[in-house]
Parts: C-alpha cells; sequence; structure tokens
C-alpha cells in the first residue's frame, strides 16, 4: 500500500497536478480500496502548500484564475454526484491562486473529474472489482 501511494502521489502531485502526464483517475481493487485512501489521504494531508520557488513546497499555486474555477467546479460536481471528500477540497489560505491538495473517493465515472483532464492537485479515487471492468472503464473516457 505504501509503495502504491508514493506512485500515486508522484503521479498525481508533481507540478501542482498541472500536468497532461498527470493521472487523472485512480482506479483501486476493492479490496485494497479502504487502506489505499486511508493512506493516501494522510499523505494528502503532509503536502506542504507554498510560493512555487520555496524548495520545502510541494504544491505551488494554479496557472490563473480559470484554472483554480475549473478546479472548484469538477471537485463540486464530484460531490454532487457522491463522491467523498477525503483531503482538501477548497481553496487554500495560501492566496488565490493556491488549492488544498484534494482526495475525492468514491468517484462515479459519470462525474466531469473522470471524463476530463484535471489540471490542479485534486486526485480522484474510484475502486474496481476485475481487471476487465477496470480496462473497460479506462478506456471509455476521451483521456
Amino acid at each position: 500500500i505504501d509503495k502504491a501511494v508514493t506512485i500515486a502521489v508522484d503521479a498525481k502531485f508533481a507540478t501542482s497536478g498541472q500536468d497532461c502526464l498527470a493521472a487523472n483517475r485512480i482506479y483501486v481493487q476493492r479490496p485494497l480500496y479502504d487502506r489505499f485512501c486511508t493512506a493516501f489521504a494522510k499523505r494528502i494531508d503532509a503536502l506542504r502548500t507554498g510560493s512555487g520557488l520555496a524548495e520545502e513546497t510541494d504544491i505551488g499555486p494554479l496557472m490563473h484564475e480559470r484554472a483554480v474555477q475549473k478546479v472548484e467546479e469538477q471537485v463540486a460536481d464530484a460531490l454532487a454526484h457522491g463522491a467523498r471528500c477525503l483531503a482538501g477540497g477548497k481553496r487554500h489560505q495560501a492566496g488565490p491562486l493556491f488549492y488544498q491538495p484534494t482526495l475525492l473517493a468514491d468517484v462515479p465515472d459519470q462525474a466531469l473529474i473522470m471524463r476530463e483532464e484535471t489540471f490542479g492537485p485534486v486526485a480522484a479515487v474510484t475502486s474496481f472489482d476485475d481487471e476487465d471492468e477496470v480496462i473497460a472503464r479506462a478506456n471509455a473516457t476521451e483521456y
């Protein structure tokens, strides 16, 4: 679990999630799901938000106000579709272009965040039961 969480944190939160290569949807096998989400939330809570120029910073600002608004829209939509927020979930007090590192769990495939790219520090996690299911779900999106 710890190694998977480390990989997920690196894959999603490098460059504050503002990278076309950042993980947008994280699928976890159902038997491991709760343990993974608990460990992932703990690691996310430990990320440090601040100036992108400071070496100790893990999460810097987003590119512009529209990017923050898009992240807010995706988070609100996921919550409206039944997702749970396990960490973060709103703007950060560091400034208007900062968003808290966020973990959304139980995100349904219909949520925007599962169908669009997310350019911000928000990880969307959902569970799966078998390989065929997860491959079909992962391939059912443009991204």
